[in-house]
């Protein structure tokens, strides 16, 4: 359980400052990400951003709205990774996702 020890970690160090985790979630499946889901709801993050930007592929509103049925509300999802348009945003916020993070100006 080594992600559980650094997800801990680095949630000590923040102390009471928010805290998000950015995943690859293009390169992990079900299971990886539910087991990643429940490590941060233990150790109490507040954010997951869908990618970190360098995967195959961006958000997609299945991703947010898996993540968000996997988190309970424990967590907020926030969509990120190849967001170029305002009705990707959108779709994105309908899904489930409570913020978008983009570099493009929609």
């Amino acid at each position: 359980m080594a992600a559980k020890k650094e997800v801990s970690r680095l949630v000590r160090i923040a102390r009471k400052k928010q805290i998000g985790i950015m995943i690859e979630s293009s390169a992990l499946n079900r299971e990886q990400l539910e087991k990643l889901c429940k490590i941060c709801q233990k150790c109490k993050v507040d954010y997951i951003y869908t990618h970190t930007g360098f995967g195959s592929a961006g958000a997609s509103a299945e991703i947010v709205q898996t993540l968000v049925q996997m988190l309970q509300n424990k967590c907020q999802v926030v969509a990120c990774g190849g967001i170029s348009s305002r009705e990707e945003a959108w779709t994105m916020l309908r899904a489930g996702a409570t913020q978008i993070a983009t570099s493009r100006e929609l």
